[in-house]
């Protein structure tokens, strides 16, 4: 059990630091693309919390499941890159023979 509250805290620690990482970027996006005349009441800072917390929780979920002993800094990218892949191919095959 102690295991689990483990890698449920590192993932929440690395969704806070890519959430933290995609600030800057929503705040850019959402002030000089979007919307540049400021007429909208958007949360631009919570937009890009949000989708940087999912992503970096969904990253280190993926990224454990891809290589369960190693840790991240152990775990070679193109090693990571092609069990993604692979996992991708195999729940589209699943998904289409179930179709």
């Amino acid at each position: 059990m102690e295991k689990w509250l483990i890698r449920i805290g590192r993932g929440v620690g690395m969704g806070l630091g890519w959430g933290a990482a995609w600030v800057p970027v929503s705040l850019l996006v959402g002030l000089l693309i979007i919307d540049p005349d400021n007429s909208m009441d958007e949360p631009w800072v919570l937009a890009g919390m949000y989708a940087g917390f999912l992503c970096g929780a969904v990253f280190s979920a993926v990224a454990r499941t891809a290589d369960g002993r190693r840790r991240l800094d152990e775990l070679s990218l193109s090693r990571a890159e092609m069990e993604v892949e692979y996992r991708a191919e195999q729940a589209a095959y699943e998904a289409e023979m179930e179709a």
